[in-house]
């Protein structure tokens, strides 16, 4: 089946994706999804959580399974080491919750159009104007007043790793990127890109003009050189690894070491 969405962790996570029918497929995981599901967006960790597409609330499946995930519907979930986060659909309002905590908190006030979640920390773009607004154990100092439109914090899976992050700006579709630069993957590229993904140490991207990958940063498991040519939809980083989903065909294609 063709797929709409990847989502990709380090190894201990896996991947998880999703097809233009709705129905998520979670290779690594030994717990596999309820049947019958419809979803419209998932997302992978130690558990897997999916938006039903009947009325956007949230399913999840696996172990480590969030014991006080909100009853709303939500635009976009993501699970992180030790958070799972969520938009609610009709404010944009951000929640999280833990498997240690009862009830689920609002890290910040406010309403927002998207936001990324790393091991101990995230950040969120404000809905009225795209400017990032970070909580948690922020290990860098984000950018400031800048308006941007899509993000990401990468997913490690300890907090004591190399860490860095990248957004694409409103204004001219170009890459920031902020933190550790040690093999460059913080040194963006120019152009305009589309979607922008951050592994341990590199970080890829599709271009604006004509949907081709481009990577940047640590190329040890051929990260950066081993990005395929063609046209991409969506993109989805590891940590030594990133997949991204063909335009044409919406078969997955995968780079780099799964295994680091």
């Amino acid at each position: 089946p063709a797929l709409i969405q990847v989502d990709v962790r380090n190894r201990w996570g896996g991947l998880c994706v999703l097809s233009d029918k709705g129905v998520p497929h979670c290779p690594d995981f030994s717990h596999p999804p309820p049947t019958g599901l419809e979803l419209t967006s998932v997302t992978t960790f130690t558990s897997a959580c999916g938006i039903r597409a009947s009325d956007g609330h949230l399913e999840c499946w696996g172990s480590d399974l969030p014991q006080s995930a909100p009853d709303l519907a939500f635009s976009k979930v993501q699970a992180g080491e030790s958070q799972t986060c969520g938009l609610v659909r009709d404010t944009g309002e951000l929640l999280c919750w833990r498997l240690s905590e009862p009830e689920a908190t609002q890290p910040l006030g406010g309403s927002f159009s998207t936001f990324s979640i790393d091991a101990d920390y995230g950040c969120a773009l404000r809905a009225e104007d795209g400017v990032l607004e970070c909580w948690g154990a922020v290990p860098f100092e984000p950018p400031t007043g800048v308006g941007f439109n899509q993000l990401d914090t990468g997913h490690r899976v300890t907090a004591d790793t190399l860490r860095h992050a990248c957004a694409i700006r409103s204004d001219d579709s170009g890459v920031q990127c902020w933190g550790d630069d040690d093999a460059g993957q913080a040194t963006a590229p120019s152009g305009g890109f589309v979607e922008v993904a951050v592994g341990l140490e590199h970080s890829c991207g599709i271009r604006e003009d004509d949907a081709g990958v481009q990577c940047w940063g640590d190329d040890s498991a051929g990260q950066v050189t081993s990005a395929p040519a063609g046209e991409y939809t969506t993109i989805s980083a590891g940590g030594y690894h990133t997949c991204a989903i063909e335009a044409k065909t919406g078969h997955l294609r995968c780079w780099g070491d799964h295994w680091r």
